[in-house]
């Protein structure tokens, strides 16, 4: 049990009917739903804190997070539906392309932080890890592998994708089941119970994730994470400059803090190219000046 402090309106004073701010609940359940009202209010906020609601602030958690893993999950079940997948098919792990393995990591990851922040009653650190995953799942590993869904050529690298996307969602909406119970069991009818009817009738009857070590792999986290950190700043770069990603450039000139980092680039580089849109990446010395 969690008690959360006073809620309190969109300019922060305590409702009363003398002001005449005070909010209908139904207000929120008709348009932005319970489950965006909950996520923001144990996760968006500190529970000590008083909440300042509104609709507009409640929908913008729908927006950010929600939508995010609804489209996620929509992209999943459309093609998986047109492909007609069996997901009883395994592929080992070892076996699957880098990319795979760095999402079913990074799962595995989030099982652990999740389950000790809950352990720990601190909803929010387990809702910040679960956000964070839904924004890789999404903006890294769907974005990075659309072709495999649509076009590839080979097939067991396309149902490895498939496998490893089931995986990542099948593990998110348990984690969520929580925080986000309806549109959890709605996920988990189709996904689970649509696919084996022996499955227990409800995502709120079925047991608590476990990590599981074969997919661990922390240096390939944290070459990822070098990478994106890579992508990200020369994004901010090229804002800044005024260079969309769509022209090309010749070089990235690019200073890692250690070895350690450099070879996490040196052995990515063609991911950073392709996502920036250059030709070459340039290693420049950590005590050189740039002008």
């Amino acid at each position: 049990c969690i008690c959360l402090n006073l809620i309190v309106d969109k300019e922060g004073k305590k409702m009363s009917k003398t002001l005449g701010n005070i909010l209908d609940p139904y207000d929120f359940f008709d348009t932005v739903g319970a489950d965006a009202l909950r996520w923001y209010f144990l996760v968006r906020l500190s529970p000590d804190v008083p909440k300042r609601i509104s609709v507009d602030i409640v929908a913008d958690v729908a927006s950010s997070f929600i939508n995010t893993f609804w489209n996620t999950y929509s992209f999943f079940i459309l093609y998986a539906r047109l492909d007609d997948v069996d997901l009883n098919i395994d592929i080992p792990v070892d076996q699957r392309p880098e990319i795979d393995r760095w999402a079913l990591a990074l799962m595995n990851q989030t099982i652990k932080h999740c389950t000790e922040a809950m352990d720990n009653y601190d909803a929010k650190s387990a809702g910040d890890t679960i956000e964070a995953f839904i924004d890789q799942l999404s903006n890294w590993y769907v974005r990075r592998n659309r072709r495999r869904f649509w076009k590839s050529t080979d097939p067991e690298d396309k149902h490895s994708a498939y496998l490893t996307l089931y995986q990542c969602l099948n593990i998110a909406h348990r984690l969520m089941a929580p925080f986000v119970p309806f549109l959890s069991e709605h996920v988990y009818q189709n996904l689970v119970r649509g696919a084996d009817k022996k499955a227990p009738l409800s995502v709120h009857m079925s047991d608590w994730p476990s990590a599981n070590e074969i997919y661990d792999n922390d240096q390939l986290l944290f070459d990822i994470g070098i990478v994106q950190k890579v992508v990200g700043l020369a994004r901010a770069a090229r804002e800044q400059s005024g260079l969309r990603t769509r022209q090309p450039l010749s070089r990235l000139l690019v200073r890692t803090p250690d070895d350690e980092s450099a070879t996490a680039l040196n052995d990515h580089q063609d991911q950073i190219l392709e996502e920036l849109n250059v030709k070459s990446i340039e290693f420049i010395a950590r005590d050189a000046g740039l002008v």
